[in-house]
């Protein structure tokens, strides 16, 4: 039954899949729930694989001078004590936003943030 409906609708996914075939194998006296589903799909190699859509962000090979980690080697025993940054992106229905957030490295409390469609 999988590979039938498979032919026609080649990147349907498990679940509406199982929701599709419920009814035919109810018909068929066949107790099948969506995990046990899942399974036999599994064992079957019938899974449809997920296409992971990222964008890479981060390039560590870079020529650039890279600063040296000054805390790799300190004790942090307190709140305030070292801050450290990140900036990140993300899409959105405008386009590009960037996130830029400061946070306590002892308490992981973000302790200022700004967000914004340009880097400057």
């Amino acid at each position: 039954m999988v590979k039938k409906v498979r032919t026609r609708h080649k990147h349907m996914g498990g679940k509406k899949l199982h929701d599709k075939l419920q009814p035919k194998l109810e018909k068929a006296r066949i107790k099948c729930g969506r995990d046990k589903f899942f399974d036999i799909l599994r064992d079957e190699n019938l899974l449809v694989r997920y296409r992971k859509r990222f964008v890479k962000t981060t390039k560590s090979k870079h020529q650039f001078y890279k600063y040296p980690n000054l805390i790799s080697t300190m004790e942090v025993v307190q709140s305030e004590q070292v801050f450290v940054s990140d900036i990140t992106y993300t899409r959105t229905k405008k386009g590009f936003m960037y996130l830029f957030l400061i946070t306590d490295l002892y308490s992981k409390q973000i302790m200022d943030w700004e967000l914004s469609d340009n880097l400057k």
